[in-house]
């Protein structure tokens, strides 16, 4: 029951914090609303559908396949990393270094490296950073709030729309 509650919260942050994305550009709609997404297991009434629709449309997430997407599991570390980068839009991290042993062969290596860099994230310790394990609610918030200062994507950015 614990694990559940917590795998309910991961998503309800990451919708969170896409909503909130989405609320600060309400008016300024980017992505096609016609957009069919091809996840089989997303019901078009889904309160999250237009959310998700976004974020897919601009490259941000993916499915597990090309059919599923699963929006009761767990975020790996490694994922959730995959998933800022790409918002950062994949910037190239030759000649960066890599502190983690266990990123050799990982598809998150490049997101893992340029994010540590920025000092967005941290590993489990000095050499491991563990990119198969659930990222913990705590893991994500901190993540997400050390992003606050590095927006892209300027229709997002609040700059200039309040006082």
């Amino acid at each position: 029951m614990k694990k559940l509650l917590i795998v309910f919260c991961m998503i309800l942050i990451g919708a969170l914090v896409l909503s909130t994305w989405i609320f600060i550009r309400q008016s300024e709609k980017v992505y096609d609303e016609d957009t069919t997404l091809p996840f089989e297991d997303i019901e078009k009434d889904a309160w999250y559908y237009d959310y998700l629709t976004e974020a897919y449309d601009r490259g941000w997430i993916k499915g597990l396949s090309v059919t599923c997407f699963d929006p009761d599991a767990s975020i790996q570390r490694g994922d959730f990393a995959v998933m800022l980068y790409r918002y950062l839009g994949e910037p190239d991290v030759a000649g960066l270094p890599n502190p983690f042993k266990d990123l050799e062969g990982q598809s998150c290596k490049n997101a893992v490296i340029y994010l540590r860099k920025l000092e967005i994230l941290d590993g489990k310790t000095t050499t491991i950073f563990a990119p198969e394990e659930e990222i913990t609610r705590e893991q994500l918030v901190v993540m997400l709030y050390r992003m606050g200062g590095y927006s892209v994507h300027s229709e997002l950015s609040p700059s200039g729309k309040f006082t």
